[in-house]
């Protein structure tokens, strides 16, 4: 899809997908990624009490990805 989505000239893609897992795949993924140079992936950001967590994908997307 990155690829397709790529060569019809998307200036930016998006994924509301968290990616916070380790997944079959995920090499070729990062690796479309980096090629298209323009995908932006999420982050969920979570409060309890006092307590704030940062859930992020998983490295080797996060690294191929433009902005998280």
């Amino acid at each position: 899809m990155i690829d397709n989505l790529s060569q019809a000239g998307a200036i930016v893609i998006g994924f509301d997908i968290l990616f916070s897992e380790k997944a079959t795949g995920d090499t070729a993924l990062a690796a479309s990624m980096k090629k298209s140079g323009n995908v932006v992936l999420g982050l969920s950001f979570e409060r309890s009490g006092n307590e704030e967590n940062l859930l992020l994908p998983v490295k080797t997307l996060a690294d191929a990805a433009t902005s998280v």
